[in-house]
């Protein structure tokens, strides 16, 4: 069996996985998921009930995070750089997608009311997103 690293966490009660991507143990709940509400100032009581948790749980990962601060940032920051790398990404690739006028866009035979009111729907979150300063909708708290 090969040497365990040395940046696990193995050994916590509650969190599992490497201190560059710590997990929640029997979840697929990250720890970033759970920060990314916290630094929203989130209380962790509710982030719990959100992820369905417990007190003793978000008080151990709460304790986590506060003794493995500067890896669990550094971290965090560069997962929130590998999204956001991802995204550009993909809005690249799909640039042509995303810039086609969808009113224009004819719909199915077979289309319904509901098709109708979802490309409406979909037209309005788009001229709303072009109205916002920088024409993006990123989360404030992320860089």
């Amino acid at each position: 069996m090969s040497q365990q690293r040395k940046d696990t966490a193995n050994n916590h009660p509650v969190v599992t996985g490497t201190l560059a991507w710590p997990t929640i143990k029997n979840t697929r709940l990250t720890l970033f998921d759970l920060m990314d509400h916290l630094k929203q100032g989130l209380p962790p009581q509710f982030v719990a009930h959100w992820y369905h948790l417990t007190t003793e749980e978000i008080d151990d990962v709460m304790h986590f995070l506060k003794e493995h601060e500067t890896e669990i940032e550094q971290s965090y920051a560069t997962a929130n750089a590998r999204a956001a790398e991802q995204r550009r990404y993909w809005e690249e690739k799909n640039r042509h997608v995303l810039a086609r006028d969808l009113s224009q866009l004819q719909p199915p035979p077979d289309a319904d009311t509901r098709w109708f009111a979802l490309r409406d729907k979909l037209i309005a979150a788009r001229k709303k997103l072009a109205a916002k300063p920088n024409g993006t909708d990123e989360d404030s708290h992320r860089s």
